[in-house]
């Protein structure tokens, strides 16, 4: 969807760049001998004012010419504004891409070639009209930029299944299963085996679905309403995660415990609605090679550590504590369910933990961009206009955060 999407606005884009450049070329005219052409002021007008180029095109001896400079200087200024976070998305793309072509094979290789080279060509697409400013618009902009990154982020998990199913990998189980042995005696899912009842899988299973309620918020609520240095920390953060973890499961795959056929286990996971929920969604969206690091425990930790840094301020003063309880309770939880094993915790704890730093180290290099003391684009170009109050966009954002709660829910009970 948003790599046809991206793909859409980019051939609108490169129409209107095409009949802008044609009509200014009819119309210059010959100066003087060498054919120097001259650029009539009216031309300007002539393109639409969201999509306008930033910059003027220069004047040059033909078409193709001009056609080259301009795009060899919207490539510069793209390079120029890309942030840390764009290449870690690019490089993580570019990482799933080049597996999908020049090492998937089987029946799931011609599908993951082909997800893999849309979302790629819909990434560079989003970049080249945001960070190249290729539109103009500052709020459409920031909306595209926004949806454009999460987008690709959210969207290479789902094509992790193709990806993953074509390299065809020797599992990684056993020697997962002897570090575990090595640092707890046994994995933590067997040593949790006899606290198995229906109701604390139900218990556990509530809050691992739970995840994606907590990163809808994080995430979503830093995205629009949050600014500064606070929203710069965590959505770096959390590309970061996200890159190097699916990386990390072309490398170290993997079925997790509740396959594993050398673990045994006395109980049988029996749970509520809850429960069945989460078996279907991994089921359905799930990439079943996906263990290490864990995610869940990641991006979960990261929101902790996140509203644990800035727990004296508004509103973390208020959620950091909640916040910790639902983590504790989603990070057992993946052991609980046999998901995970053991270090594929402490290798998404740790994960958090260094993406985070490194987002801090970074504020004081990409955030200058924000403060004006930088000819480069900011990092988050604001999508609500300045003159927007906050109390505003606390409705806007706080509406948006109850919609995608009863998505959740939704998903969750209504359908069976």
């Amino acid at each position: 969807m948003f790599a046809s999407l991206f793909a859409s606005l980019f051939t609108s884009v490169h129409r209107a760049w095409r009949r802008a450049y044609a009509s200014w070329d009819a119309e210059t005219q010959d100066v003087a001998e060498g054919s120097v052409h001259v650029r009539p002021i009216s031309h300007v007008s002539r393109v639409p004012a969201e999509i306008a180029f930033a910059t003027p095109i220069s004047a040059s001896p033909t078409a193709a010419t001009g056609w080259l400079a301009q795009s060899l200087r919207v490539f510069a200024r793209t390079g120029r504004n890309l942030a840390l976070q764009d290449y870690a998305v690019l490089a993580m793309q570019i990482v799933l891409t080049s597996d999908a072509m020049w090492r998937a094979h089987g029946l799931t290789a011609a599908t993951a070639r082909r997800q893999t080279a849309e979302l790629l060509a819909g990434l560079v697409a989003g970049l080249l009209l945001t960070r190249g400013e290729l539109i103009v618009s500052k709020p459409l902009r920031a909306l595209l930029y926004r949806v454009g990154l999460l987008g690709t982020l959210a969207g290479s998990y789902f094509l992790l299944r193709p990806v993953l199913f074509g390299l065809q990998p020797v599992l990684l189980d056993a020697k997962l299963i002897a570090i575990d042995d090595a640092l707890f005696g046994q994995t933590p899912s067997v040593l949790l085996d006899p606290f198995v009842t229906p109701r604390t899988v139900e218990w556990f299973a509530f809050y691992y679905f739970g995840y994606f309620w907590l990163l809808c918020c994080y995430v979503m609520g830093t995205l629009f309403l949050d600014s500064g240095r606070r929203r710069y920390e965590l959505l770096l953060a959390t590309a970061l995660v996200v890159s190097i973890g699916h990386i990390g499961y072309t490398v170290v795959p993997g079925v997790g415990p509740h396959s594993w056929p050398q673990l045994s286990f006395s109980r049988v996971l029996i749970g509520g609605p809850w429960w069945n929920r989460v078996q279907i969604a991994v089921a359905d969206g799930g990439a079943q090679l996906d263990i290490f690091p864990s995610i869940h425990t990641a991006l979960s930790a990261l929101c902790a550590l996140h509203a644990f840094r800035y727990r004296n301020e508004a509103p973390m003063r208020w959620i950091w504590l909640p916040t910790l309880f639902a983590v504790a309770n989603i990070v057992i939880a993946t052991v609980f369910l046999r998901w995970h094993y053991g270090i594929d915790l402490i290798a998404g704890a740790l994960l958090a933990a260094s993406a985070q730093a490194v987002a801090i180290r970074m504020w004081p290099r990409e955030g200058a961009r924000a403060q004006g003391s930088s000819k480069l684009q900011e990092v988050w170009e604001p999508f609500f206009p300045i003159e927007m109050e906050k109390h505003d966009r606390a409705w806007a954002v706080g509406l948006t955060c109850i919609l995608v709660s009863v998505l959740v829910l939704f998903a969750a009970f209504g359908t069976n």
